[in-house]
């Protein structure tokens, strides 16, 4: 895994929580490269769908009544 510094941290963390804005903005206001915060950012992308659990094939109430 490679290690990010600061700023990359802090612009990859901007995107996620402000996904509505352009990597441009995102890239200039933490002084990082456009290109290389894209290319971390969907790195990322790639692992966590690579990660996310499937959905639960019952249906919600069938799983609420399993937990009560």
């Amino acid at each position: 895994m490679k290690r990010l510094d600061q700023n990359m941290l802090a612009a990859l963390l901007a995107c996620y929580v402000t996904p509505d804005e352009k990597f441009c903005a995102i890239a200039a206001a933490h002084g990082v490269d456009r290109e290389q915060l894209q290319e971390e950012w969907f790195d990322l992308e790639k692992q966590r769908r690579a990660f996310r659990p499937r959905p639960a094939w019952t249906p919600a109430p069938e799983r609420m009544a399993a937990h009560a």
